[in-house]
């Protein structure tokens, strides 16, 4: 009989779905499902529901619109006062609503954090929906059917919710662990301390020795902090270059916002998204720490076993 025996390595989490997953956002974790919104409805205008809307500071109500591609449509409170004002009513056309009103999830009601934010940088809100085609089995019709799933509103606001701040430092620890151990095995002899400012190399080495004197053995990396890392690669020409930047304006640039979103995304009173300038940050953040995951490998793999000076 024939078998494969294969021997784990750490390596392996790298490609594997279990990382992946790890940066999704549950969508039932920001949306309110549409049973339990405010809703607006066709026809006349009820001052009363515009009141409400804004009274609670909701920008939008979805509205059910049976001829719709997915039953529902966002309206905007301000276009609803605006209606009820002149005495217009609610109509099924399309300049009533929000364009592009949806964001498309996979089945099981999950998408990439890169992902929600992208599309919620398009829209204020949207109705979040899953979408499968299939056959019928019990059918000779073989027009494949539609399977919609509605999982409910979600706003720009919603971004501030503990199951997105949890995804976005989910990256930023993944990018921190990564450059830890590429600064680890590139820098021997604890070369990189240098590189660090006079503050945090007295942390880091404090830190180290108290542990020592209590008998736990420990790796000095283990007493950085993200902004740490990233400015010892800052200082370092040969780390740049290992990890293929051009100059240090372009590491700069990329990595100059992270410590902003960090500080944000670790002080949950704290909003992390308050505009769509907040938006664009934040994806630019995600887009940097992704890039220099794939830099760090790149890097590793290719330079295996080459130790370069500190500079």
């Amino acid at each position: 009989m024939k078998q494969k025996i294969t021997v784990y390595t750490p390596d392996m989490d790298e490609d594997s779905r279990w990382t992946r997953d790890r940066h999704l956002v549950h969508q039932a974790t920001i949306c309110v499902p549409l049973g339990d919104c405010v809703r607006a409805t066709l026809g006349k205008v009820d001052p009363s529901t515009c009141e409400h809307l804004e009274r609670n500071g909701f920008d939008q109500a979805p509205v059910k619109v049976p001829h719709a591609p997915l039953g529902w449509r966002l309206v905007a409170t301000s276009h609803l006062r605006e209606l009820a004002s002149s005495s217009q009513p609610l109509t099924s056309h399309e300049q009533h609503f929000l364009r592009d009103d949806a964001m498309k999830v996979e089945m099981e009601g999950v998408a990439q954090i890169e992902y929600v934010v992208s599309e919620m940088i398009l829209r204020p809100a949207a109705i979040v929906f899953a979408e499968q085609s299939y056959a019928p089995l019990d059918s000779d019709d073989q027009e494949p059917e539609r399977l919609i799933v509605l999982f409910g509103l979600t706003t720009r606001s919603d971004l501030n919710r503990q199951a997105v701040r949890a995804a976005v430092y989910d990256r930023l620890a993944t990018a921190e662990m990564a450059l830890a151990r590429f600064i680890r095995m590139t820098l021997q002899d604890r070369d990189w301390i240098r590189l660090l400012n006079e503050d945090a190399q007295a942390r880091v080495l404090g830190w180290t020795e108290v542990s020592r004197l209590r008998g736990v053995d420990v790796d000095p990396v283990e007493a950085t902090m993200l902004t740490d890392l990233i400015n010892v690669v800052a200082r370092s020409k040969e780390l740049r270059r290992r990890l293929g930047y051009k100059s240090s304006d372009e590491y700069d640039t990329q990595m100059g916002r992270i410590a902003k979103v960090r500080n944000a995304v670790m002080h949950p009173v704290r909003p992390l998204v308050l505009g769509e300038d907040d938006l664009h940050r934040l994806r630019q953040v995600l887009e940097s720490t992704s890039d220099l995951e794939q830099r760090i490998r790149t890097a590793m793999s290719q330079d295996a076993g080459h130790v370069p000076n500190a500079q």
